[in-house]
């Protein structure tokens, strides 16, 4: 049986996702909220292969169950599926995505009726619902099936809330051009409108290099690397990357260099912030740049650290939360609790054409605000065996100087998170699969490698607690 985690199920087709699993998982959402009364639910899929056929047999089985179904027969990013869920009051939405998967994988995954990610309860409820379907006959009542289309209802409130937000006398003061690349996703179409509505056009990557295969990834060197191409062949003035379920960004600078993904989150906060003056706390995630908290701070907003995974971050949020952030992903409670990398690319783009400066430009104004830290992360995966080890040794680890500074801090989130006495830091996460993250940032490149290589010399057990620490 999949586990249901606050991402949903991911299978591989044909395997573990089947048409049978996706009545399943439908059902096990029906038998988790009850059906009755009957309940209004909605299905979106993404532009992967048979995700359309996947998301016609959620509809149908849920239309059996006696619900109230509208379903988005064109493909749908995510922020635009928790729009439309919030915004018809549904009591909830099935969402199929490849996203990033290998293109033999698919995944389902559940909105709740305020459309943010499920807790880790949440998912554990939806798993023994899921269990329980396949142990009762649940009552066919038959309910209704409607399709529509959310898109225009997005672009509507989206735009409304960029314009109202914008203080008076800041008009657009120029025009850009990007290249742009949604990596074949559901974002096409949407994230066109959204730019062009800021005085931005848009060049799609597969216009000027379409001898290039585009790939799909959450964050593609590849395609970063042609998109730069493009950028310094004078085809766009910088870049923007958006992942296929519209979730996550990145940003190409002016030169057609690729910034980190905290880079690119420092652009779209400075636009709220310095550009939209919005206040409020702000939920990080602990993998994310001490240089966003700083530019918070800066800008007199409360921050406040989270696990990484916006379940997480959405659970650490009070009712005066702005943002929730992690590295490419931005949310606004205000209009969504899902990551929107179709807002944050915007965000981007419009503080560019507002201030009619590149995004390497941008960033150099806001280090002259916060000052320049060097963030980067390492991920590598590994056997079972070798990650238990490792979490042993990191659950004992308490380290009293690394990269040649003295420790300041130690916190647990899902991981240990490390902070040095000049704002350098460090947070290691070790996770089911097995893949170990280290994130890192310091002053400069030299330091924030220190600590890595310091970290893993612990982990790897070449160094013992007594001598790293």
């Amino acid at each position: 049986m999949p586990a249901v985690t606050p991402l949903g199920f991911l299978g591989t087709i044909a395997d573990d996702f089947t048409y049978e699993s996706v009545r399943r998982f439908s059902s096990a959402v029906a038998y988790y909220l009850g059906t009755n009364p009957p309940k209004r639910l909605m299905v979106f899929h993404d532009g992967r292969p048979l995700a359309d056929a996947f998301a016609r047999q959620a509809a149908q089985t849920l239309q059996q169950l006696g619900a109230e179904v509208f379903w988005a027969q064109q493909p749908t990013p995510l922020p635009v599926a928790a729009h439309a869920v919030v915004g018809h009051h549904a009591d909830g939405g099935i969402f199929i995505s490849g996203g990033t998967l290998p293109e033999t994988m698919m995944g389902i995954t559940f909105l709740p009726k305020e459309a943010r990610p499920l807790s880790v309860s949440e998912s554990q409820a939806l798993q023994a619902a899921y269990q329980a379907v396949g142990e009762t006959s649940l009552p066919s009542a038959p309910g209704s099936l409607t399709a529509f289309d959310p898109q225009d209802a997005y672009l509507q409130q989206v735009s409304l809330w960029l314009h109202d937000t914008l203080p008076e006398g800041i008009g657009k003061r120029g025009r850009a051009k990007v290249v742009l690349d949604t990596q074949q996703g559901a974002a096409v179409g949407y994230a066109e409108e959204l730019l062009e509505r800021q005085n931005v056009r848009s060049v799609h990557l597969a216009d000027v290099q379409p001898q290039q295969q585009v790939q799909v990834a959450p964050v593609n060197a590849t395609n970063a690397l042609h998109v730069g191409e493009a950028v310094a062949a004078g085809e766009g003035d910088f870049g923007l990357l958006i992942a296929p379920d519209g979730a996550a960004f990145l940003v190409v600078d002016e030169a057609g260099r690729l910034l980190t993904p905290c880079e690119g989150l420092l652009l779209a906060l400075y636009n709220l912030y310095h550009l939209r003056r919005q206040q409020g706390e702000i939920v990080l995630s602990a993998a994310v740049s001490q240089g966003v908290a700083r530019l918070a701070q800066a800008y007199h907003q409360s921050v406040r650290l989270s696990a990484p995974g916006f379940w997480n971050l959405s659970a650490a949020q009070s009712g005066k939360t702005l943002t929730l952030a992690e590295p490419g992903r931005l949310a606004l409670p205000a209009l969504s609790q899902q990551p929107d990398g179709l807002l944050g690319a915007t965000l981007v783009a419009d503080l560019a054409v507002a201030l009619r400066k590149g995004p390497r430009a941008l960033l150099q104004e806001i280090e002259e605000e916060i000052g320049h830290l060097q963030w980067s992360v390492q991920r590598v995966e590994m056997t079972p065996e070798l990650l238990q080890q490792r979490q042993q040794r990191l659950a004992q680890w308490q380290p009293t100087r690394l990269a040649g500074r003295r420790v300041v801090a130690q916190q647990g989130f899902e991981g240990v998170r490390i902070e040095l006495e000049d704002g350098s830091w460090c947070y290691i996460r070790l996770l089911d699969p097995a893949i170990q993250e280290i994130y890192a940032e310091g002053p400069d490149e030299a330091t924030a490698d220190a600590l890595r290589r310091d970290v893993e010399a612990y982990l790897s057990g070449r160094v013992a607690v007594s001598v790293s620490s």
